[in-house]
């Protein structure tokens, strides 16, 4: 663990569990330090300022990221450096102790696929009994497991509201008890349901497989990498991968039609602008007014089933080899960010543009 003192509530966890993570603070972060063999826990400013770590075998540690913040050009600058996972600091502590159990697991694995521990509230209702509340444990792209306060009976159908917190807008959805069985002893009196998704729409899958994959803003614990390391021999040059890190832009997602934008310029008005793409940073664009390279702007974006555009301010930074407009935000506040983020997960991505029609972006800083 490297840390300044903020990994506390994890490390106390992990003692819970039985373990003996090794803990450095502070000015002992140095490099030359060993590289762990099966986790490695930094925060987010540890992360992205990382000491050279000897490596010793062939062991590849699971790389876990824990941050107070989550939007998209984060998790790409955190993809980009190698970090398999984003945990935010506020998971609940059973979300953190399946967490944790099934990276350390070491014997055979039944499931085919990964459970992304959630920790949220849900509501549910069955057999027109409801609505009751329940927590949602963990999912995966075909199934779910929920903690229940009442045993119910295997092949039950129960209808599961989803919260906007973890898919923007609730949504309602079919599921078929598996498996009921009672909590450990000693705990409360309550159950866990084993369910799997039932007849879903493919709106409903599409979501639910990103929410499994870490493709959707909201979720506690997000996978950004998969493990381990598929050359084995730990952790590459962290420096290498930060500047790889810079280098790559942000996903871009086809934003097609007219865009309300408005000239900073004292006595400007609207500018007659059609968007072509859009990511977290920026927008190409096409601009019938005659655009300068440093012209400022405020953009209307609309998208995401927000009923309101998100209103950004932005900068002329490129103009493209075919004739349109890269503009960069200059400056996003969280709500604006997540806002964005909204817009871009009802988008279809795009192919990278070629080097030379890179949108540049300014740095983007945090009002």
């Amino acid at each position: 663990m490297l840390d300044d003192g903020e990994l506390g509530r994890l490390f106390v966890t992990l003692h819970r569990m039985g373990l003996e993570p090794m803990r450095v603070c502070g000015d002992d972060i140095e490099d030359g330090l060993p590289m762990p063999s099966d986790l490695l826990l930094t925060t987010g400013r540890r992360t992205l300022s990382a000491p050279q770590l000897s490596v010793q075998g062939s062991g590849a540690p699971t790389w876990i990221c824990v941050h107070t913040q989550d939007f998209h050009p984060l998790r790409e600058r955190l993809r980009a450096l190698g970090v398999h996972y984003l945990v935010q600091s506020s998971s609940s502590e059973a979300s953190l102790d399946l967490f944790f159990t099934q990276l350390l697991h070491k014997g055979g694995e039944r499931r085919v696929e990964p459970r992304l521990p959630i920790g949220c509230e849900v509501r549910w209702s069955w057999n027109s009994r409801g609505p009751q509340k329940a927590v949602l444990l963990d999912l995966s792209a075909h199934s779910i497991r929920l903690a229940v306060m009442q045993e119910l009976p295997v092949g039950a159908v129960l209808e599961i509201t989803l919260p906007g917190e973890l898919v923007g807008d609730e949504i309602s959805v079919r599921t078929l008890v598996d498996r009921c069985i009672p909590a450990p002893a000693g705990e409360t009196d309550t159950w866990e349901l084993a369910l799997r998704w039932d007849e879903l729409e493919n709106s409903d899958q599409q979501l639910i497989n990103e929410l499994a994959t870490g493709r959707r803003i909201g979720t506690r614990i997000t996978p950004l990498q998969p493990r381990p390391y598929r050359d084995g021999i730990g952790i590459p040059d962290w420096n290498e991968l930060a500047r790889a890190g810079d280098r790559r832009s942000s996903q871009r997602h086809r934003y097609d039609g007219h865009v309300d934008a408005f000239s900073t310029a004292p006595g400007a008005g609207p500018i007659g602008v059609l968007g072509r793409d859009l990511s977290a940073r920026g927008m190409r664009i096409e601009a019938a007014d005659g655009l300068q390279v440093g012209a400022d702007l405020t953009v209307a974006i609309h998208g995401g089933n927000q009923s309101d555009p998100v209103l950004v301010e932005a900068r002329v930074e490129r103009e493209h080899t075919d004739g349109t407009l890269g503009i960069a935000f200059t400056l996003l506040d969280s709500e604006q960010r997540a806002a964005i983020d909204r817009v871009l997960d009802a988008l279809p991505a795009v192919a990278q543009l070629a080097n030379d029609e890179r949108i540049l972006p300014t740095e983007i800083t945090q009002r």
